[in-house]
């Protein structure tokens, strides 16, 4: 967006986040691990089809979970409110949409983007897990920022 319309946009904040592009690029046996769910809620119907059969598991245990490690690092409520949201399936459809385009029509975006340059003030952090985030928005791998 803040390429496509930067009149509207002040300032970015890429938190903790790698464009798809970079996601793609660098999916080794590393990243794979960590960032499973990358390519398996990109495939058509499948992954929402298995996850409705058991959402919250899905979603708590195993994408909350799973990275972090124990569920005790989130607020009690907002697991509540996410157990519930997990259980529809048109929010299960959602995730794996965000997904399935972020492996089509994102990657195509931002190959179209490649070079191009945005000047605002950025914000930018990571997670331990990460791979450089940061620099690598920074550095110009991906769509940069200035």
């Amino acid at each position: 967006m803040a390429l496509d319309h930067p009149h509207r946009v002040a300032a970015v904040a890429p938190l903790d986040i790698l464009p798809p592009l970079e996601v793609w690029r660098l999916m080794d046996d590393w990243l794979a691990q960590r960032y499973y769910h990358w390519a398996f809620l990109s495939r058509d119907e499948f992954p929402a089809r298995l996850i409705n059969h058991d959402p919250v598991f899905y979603f708590l245990h195993q994408t909350l979970g799973g990275p972090s490690g124990a569920l005790n690092v989130f607020d009690s409520r907002a697991l509540v409110a996410y157990d519930r949201v997990a259980q529809r399936p048109e929010v299960v459809a959602a995730w794996c949409k965000d997904y399935w385009f972020a492996a089509r029509d994102d990657l195509a975006h931002d190959r179209a983007d490649l070079g191009r340059t945005l000047d605002v003030p950025a914000l930018g952090r990571q997670g331990s897990c990460r791979r450089d985030s940061v620099a690598r928005w920074r550095s110009g791998a991906a769509t940069s920022l200035a």
